[in-house]
């Protein structure tokens, strides 16, 4: 699903509570002008987020329970972020 909505110009993107994973993620660091992202309640861990420290427009973030230190140095890298919530 997601590489075929890659072209949008999307702001926000809400992936609760689905299947999305690690492998995944890489299609999410295609959309370089995501502000918002939520990915909660998923298999993301801390190689996923690896993948979106390139979304550097990203102000809200949204993660699951499986986000480790490792996972948090990923985080801090994303300048703008400014609201963070952990699930």
């Amino acid at each position: 699903g997601l590489k075929y909505i890659q072209d949008l110009p999307l702001t926000g993107l809400d992936m609760t509570q689905t299947n999305l994973s690690d492998q995944t993620m890489e299609y999410i660091s295609k959309f370089p002008g995501l502000v918002e992202l939520d990915i909660d309640s998923t298999g993301v861990t801390d190689t996923g987020l690896a993948k979106i420290e390139t979304l550097q427009r990203l102000e809200y973030l949204s993660v699951g329970p499986d986000i480790t230190d490792k996972g948090v140095e990923s985080i801090v890298r994303l300048g703008k972020l400014h609201s963070l919530k952990f699930e």
